[in-house]
This record gives structure tokens, C-alpha cells and sequence, in this order.
């Protein structure tokens, strides 16, 4: 028997990446336009993490980040010890420095308990679209996508070029 949870019920939120812990709880991320119960929204599409029990029954904690622009998360990473990494695309900027071009990357990481550690952002004049995080054990975190722009010193795309990239 295949059972459904609700995470949001409105109308444009999307649900990008899930994980089993060891201790059988779930790690989801994706991106809404509601105002959830992890804080504010920070202005249009926010970036949503949130853990639940092993039953889906009940979140041990939920928490939304974003700028006043919109954010959507692409990808998670998620160690043994519950912390998080996400990596997605921003039109507003985390940092107070104007956004880049179109969509710029950015990668947050959150405590085991939710919280955000830090959040980090790059961007070039075109636009940065990431597919996969990857971490180490050393906390290591790298980033594979695709630009149109000179994301990298010296080197300029020629349409949409892959990359991978050390954030942290």
C-alpha cells in the first residue's frame, strides 16, 4: 500500500529532493509560495526544508528561506549527522549585492536542527543553472550545473557550458 502525505497544498509548490536518515527519519526540500510555519515568506517562491518521522506523520522541524525576489531549490545533500546542504537558483541576492544576472546559484547549509549556518551565492552575467550538490566529510561542497556566462575568471560560455564548481 502506497500512502500519501501532504507537505503544502497550494498551488505552485514543488517538492525537488528527499532523503532517509539512518534513524529512519526524512529530510525534504523544495520551494513554495505559502507562508509556512518555518518563518516568513521572504518574498515571492521561497526555498522550504523540512524533517519528518519515519511515518511522515509529524515534522520534527520545517524551515524557509528567501530573498524578496523568487528562490527554487534544485538539489540536497545530507550527511550522517543531519545537516544540510541545498544548492538552487535565486533572482535576488542572499548577501545584499545585486543579483548577477538572470538566476544566480546559491548553496545554504543548515544545522541538524534546521538552522542556517550559511548561505552563499555566485553568479556571472548569464545564468547559472545547478543540478547536483555533492559534500565530503570535511564539509568540501561542490556544485555541478550548466552557464551562459563567465561564472569562472578568464572563461567565457559559448551558449549553456557545464561546470562544477567549490563553494565552501
Amino acid at each position: 500500500m502506497i500512502a500519501t502525505k501532504w507537505i503544502s497544498q497550494g498551488p505552485l509548490e514543488s517538492l525537488s529532493a528527499i532523503r532517509r536518515m539512518p534513524d529512519g527519519d526524512f529530510i525534504v526540500a523544495g520551494s513554495t509560495w505559502l507562508p509556512l510555519d518555518g518563518g516568513p515568506s521572504g518574498g515571492a517562491e521561497d526555498v522550504f526544508v523540512a524533517r519528518y518521522d519515519a511515518t511522515f506523520s509529524a515534522a520534527r522541524w520545517l524551515r524557509k528561506l528567501g530573498t524578496p525576489s523568487s528562490e527554487m531549490v534544485i538539489d540536497m545533500d545530507v550527511d550522517d549527522e543531519g545537516r544540510v546542504w541545498l544548492v538552487g537558483e535565486t533572482l535576488g541576492s542572499f548577501d545584499g549585492t545585486p543579483n548577477r544576472g538572470d538566476t544566480d546559484l546559491f548553496v545554504a547549509a543548515l544545522s541538524r536542527q534546521g538552522d542556517l549556518r550559511w548561505v552563499e551565492q555566485r553568479g556571472s552575467e548569464g545564468d547559472e543553472r545547478p543540478t547536483r550538490i555533492a559534500v565530503d566529510a570535511c564539509e568540501n561542497v561542490l556544485v555541478a550545473g550548466a552557464t551562459n556566462g563567465s561564472l569562472v575568471e578568464a572563461f567565457q560560455a559559448t551558449g549553456f557550458d557545464a561546470f562544477v564548481l567549490r563553494v565552501h
